[in-house]
């Protein structure tokens, strides 16, 4: 028992060391994979002379070495973590596939690329054929043509995926990519992630990029039966960098892409950050950053936009008709119905939009007018601020063959062409505002009339109230509330209309009065007389009734033996009252104490005295007695 406890004291103090197994030779590479799995160290350069399954989970690390799969390929069918603990470590092919994750029944497979490269290096080879799970932490996948070839879903957390003359990843169908991190990139006219059908896509950061010169590449393309959502990350492309398809036959069918964007940014130089073509697709924007020679072309289908800023690097507007790309130049969203002729549906509530002609609708390609008629535009602020700032002399809105559709947000030059019925422009800030105007209200009760400036009327304008009382026995009070009841201020018959339908209502109040009644206590008013002063006061226009200073008896005269008069209540200045009111003002007797009435007596008796010749005596005495 005590070695055992021993045996276990000395494993924790000096845990096992597992050394990773080392190959050298295609044969210990193949037994390694097959039959021992677990960590495996490449200690030199191998090429295969047959697959080479993965029947055993394992960390396969390349140490700086390279396997060359030569015509043929890396079958993972477990769990495949290849590292490269060395630098430049690769697994590469001259045909084919570099490596198969899986199969078309075998879906349970994971290869997890934490480092090294996966080079496919002819032409028409993939690097990556996936049907179970990839995830990629780091490293680089590069091919001719597929670099990752998607029939399976695929995390990328970081590191490169390279297209040099095709694609980089690629979808296929059941296929579903979530990109947090790291780079895709094309080097050809095509794209870097392609969408083919049935399949989904979720980038949430990263980069993609279409950017070889010369030959204009999409960032991302979507076809039939697909959702893009993006919700942040860089995408840059010197062709779309966003594209669908607006094809309805054949490989290339598009019809019904969906694209979900609520971040991001987007360049193109040589196309649109979105090009929407798809008849039966769906765009929604609600935020991002998106610039290009357009910012959004939409051919066919539905544009949702929300929020986002949207800017044209053109500074003139420009018309090309084109039956197979983008159409116009110059704008931040254009609308360019396709040569198909199906419907077009444009929503916009909200974002920033600049261009040499933020916003246009075009017909390019000279469609039949109820070809045209399929097309229609909404826009307004109800999802965010709208503005639309542009750098033509006169143009902000363009829109060949739609007038109404204006029902809101800020603009650079006059809408008033497109402006829906009802709705009136006003200047804020240096733009023309799209407004509808409110209505005003007014209800009167009591005896007068009272009438509004105006009876409907655009936010911030000023609204003047003309209220008149039958006569001057009425004053009134005014309130005014929005639909909401929130209360709105009024100042001299004055207010500022509010982006809200308004009720002022009008109280006439025929004004109360009062008498206020003035008393004299021991004493008379000024003028000789002792009955009471009453005089009546009346409400004014605010609903106040004051006694003015001036109606205050002031000069009373006292009683004999009374002195020093005070009012019952403070009367300094003027005295706002609400009812009846009598004031009193009384005098108070004089009143002498004891030892004061004893000196007035004995001065009394000294004059009386004097004439006897007593005083001296008496005074003498009094002294003597005080002593």
């Amino acid at each position: 028992m005590k070695k055992i406890m021993t045996l276990i004291l000395l494993l924790l103090v000096f845990p096992v060391v597992v050394n990773a197994l080392s190959v050298s030779t295609e044969s210990e590479l193949i037994d390694a994979l097959k039959n021992t799995g677990g960590e495996i160290k490449v200690t030199g350069n191998i090429t295969l002379t047959a697959h080479l399954f993965v029947k055993k989970d394992s960390v396969l690390d390349l140490n700086g070495n390279t396997i060359n799969t030569e015509a043929f390929i890396v079958v993972n069918q477990k769990n495949l973590e290849i590292k490269d603990s060395g630098s430049n470590g690769a697994i590469t092919t001259n045909n084919g596939f570099a490596i198969q994750n899986g199969g078309s029944s075998l879906k349970t497979a994971v290869l997890t690329l934490n480092s090294g490269t996966i080079n496919a290096t002819v032409e028409n080879a993939y690097g990556v054929n996936n049907y179970g799970t990839f995830i990629m932490n780091d490293g680089l996948v590069t091919a001719e043509a597929f670099s990752v070839y998607l029939n399976g879903p695929m995390t990328l957390n970081g590191g490169t995926v390279l297209g040099r003359n095709g694609i980089g990843i690629h979808l296929m169908d059941d296929s579903s990519l979530v990109m947090n991190d790291g780079t895709v990139q094309t080097n050809s006219g095509d794209t870097a992630i392609n969408l083919h059908g049935n399949c989904e896509a979720t980038i949430n950061g990263g980069t993609v990029l279409a950017t070889q010169a010369e030959r204009l590449g999409n960032a991302v393309t979507a076809f039939k039966n697909t959702n893009l959502t993006i919700t942040g990350g860089t995408f840059i492309s010197n062709g779309n960098t966003i594209s669908g398809n607006g094809s309805n036959s054949g490989n290339s069918e598009g019809t019904n892409a969906i694209f979900t964007i609520s971040g991001g940014t987007f360049t193109s130089s040589g196309g649109a950050a979105v090009y929407a073509p798809q008849p039966e697709g769906v765009t929604t924007i609600t935020g991002g950053t998106f610039t290009g020679r357009n910012g959004v072309e939409i051919r066919a289908g539905v544009l949702n936009i929300e929020n986002g800023t949207f800017n044209s690097i053109e500074n003139e507007y420009i018309v090309t008709p084109n039956t197979n790309g983008v159409t116009t130049f110059g704008s931040a969203v254009s609308v360019a119905q396709h040569v198909y002729g199906l419907p077009v549906e444009v929503n916009i509530c909200g974002g920033t939009f600049n261009g040499a002609i933020p916003l246009v609708q075009v017909n390019a390609l000279s469609l039949p007018e109820e070809t045209v008629a399929k097309v229609t535009m909404n826009v307004n602020n109800t999802c965010s601020k709208l503005t639309m700032n542009s750098s033509d002399v006169t143009r902000t809105v363009y829109a060949e063959n739609l007038t109404g559709f204006i029902t809101g947000g800020l603009y650079t030059h006059t809408v008033d062409n497109y402006k829906a019925d009802g709705y009136v422009e006003i200047d804020t800030d240096d733009m023309k505002e799209v407004v509808l105007p409110h209505a005003i209200n007014v209800v009167v009760t009591g005896n007068g009339t009272a009438s509004a400036s105006k009876e409907t009327s655009p936010k911030n304008q000023e609204i003047d109230l003309t209220i008149t009382p039958e006569s001057e026995e009425y004053r009134y009070e005014v309130e005014a509330k929005d639909s909401h009841g929130n209360e709105i201020t009024v100042s001299n018959n004055k207010f500022v209309m509010p982006d809200d339908d308004v009720t002022v209502t009008v109280n006439f109040i025929k004004k109360k009065e009062i008498t206020v009644t003035f008393k004299v206590v021991n004493g008379l008013w000024h003028d000789g007389s002792k009955g009471d002063i009453v005089i009546t006061l009346k409400e004014d226009d605010d609903g106040n009734i004051v006694l003015p200073e001036e109606d205050i008896p002031t000069e009373m005269i006292a009683n004999s033996g009374y002195d020093e008069g005070f009012w019952n209540t403070v009367l300094n200045g003027e005295i706002t009252l609400d009812d009846d009111t009598t004031f009193v003002y009384e005098f108070k007797e004089v009143v002498m104490n004891p030892e004061t009435v004893d000196k007035v007596i004995f001065y009394i008796m000294a004059f009386l005295l004097s004439s006897l010749g007593l005083v001296e005596t008496i005074l003498y005495k009094r002294n003597v007695y005080r002593n």
